[in-house]
């Protein structure tokens, strides 16, 4: 009697960070896991957990990894609204390490889009990939945002200290879950900053004028 009979898939959301810093393209069955930080650790160990629960009691698991994730609604302690934060309030924003380590992004449609496939076509048992082709420094994202919004670059800079335990790359390959999901990514990443600016500038403003708002209703 399996105690999970109840389950058509169980998908797990893990990360490309269990691999660490790594120069090659990692494929979907890389054993390459080289942790760096105690969430990517915590995540590889939830893998493994998975991997044994299904083989000690047949749970129809499915891992998949997504690059970094970013998006409308994203809170404002992510790297890319919280670049946009300081540039709308005329802050500085703090650029860990000159902003040298690359990422590669994926925007909220793609990312909704890979889970939407794997629930649908997903194979148990089996590990997906998500990523985009392109990969940028950190300092290039936030010039990238600067040139969108017509904005100083210089302006908003602040150096700081790189942050502890991290990687400078990481790099998944995601050939095996393109061609059996038929997934990739729609989103150029210049289309889906144009669409997180356009929702921040509109909730900045709306904000700015609930507070106008209210302050007048005060006075009079």
């Amino acid at each position: 009697m399996c105690l999970f009979n109840f389950l058509q898939k169980y998908i797990l959301i893990s990360t490309p960070e269990i691999f660490g810093n790594t120069t090659r393209s990692l494929m979907e069955n890389s054993n390459n896991f080289n942790p760096s930080t105690p969430y990517a650790t915590s995540k590889l160990c939830t893998e493994f957990l998975l991997k044994n629960y299904s083989k000690n009691f047949n749970v129809p698991f499915i891992i998949t990894r997504f690059s970094n994730f970013f998006g409308q609604g994203q809170p404002v302690y992510r790297l890319i609204p919280k670049i946009i934060a300081c540039i709308n309030n005329k802050k500085k924003f703090p650029l860990e390490g000159e902003g040298k380590t690359k990422r590669n992004f994926i925007f909220s449609y793609d990312f909704s889009d890979g889970i939407y496939k794997t629930i649908v076509s997903g194979k148990k048992n089996s590990t997906y990939h998500f990523a985009g082709d392109k990969y940028y420094k950190i300092n290039d994202i936030a010039k990238i945002i600067c040139k969108l919004k017509s904005y100083n670059y210089r302006q908003l800079i602040k150096i700081t200290e790189s942050r502890k335990g991290q990687d400078i790359i990481y790099k998944l390959n995601s050939a095996k879950t393109r061609k059996e999901l038929k997934w990739k990514p729609l989103y150029t990443l210049k289309k889906a900053l144009i669409e997180v600016i356009n929702y921040s500038e509109n909730k900045f403003l709306k904000e700015n004028l609930i507070y106008i708002d209210k302050n007048f209703r005060k006075k009079n």
